[in-house]
């Protein structure tokens, strides 16, 4: 596995009302680790350091969820 970096997460996240929500919790983290660390390109824009391009569809892959559950807990 190479390295990518890391992400801090401060321990106030114990007191966010939706910490004992897996399906929340884990769509949290999966976003957080899939943003950009650096600015970068997706076809022809530039997605901003903390940014990234996805989908519905593809959160729905990545994470395991359904696409009504991606949208349900984004919005």
């Amino acid at each position: 596995m190479g390295s990518r970096g890391f992400i801090t997460i401060d321990r106030a996240i114990d007191d966010w009302r939706w910490r004992d929500n897996n399906t929340a919790l884990g769509l949290w983290l999966h976003i957080l680790l899939s943003a950009n660390w650096k600015s970068g390109w997706f076809m022809g824009q530039e997605i901003p350091r903390g940014s990234f391009a996805t989908s519905m569809r593809r959160m729905s892959e990545d994470t395991g969820l359904s696409e009504k559950t991606v949208r349900k807990w984004l919005k």
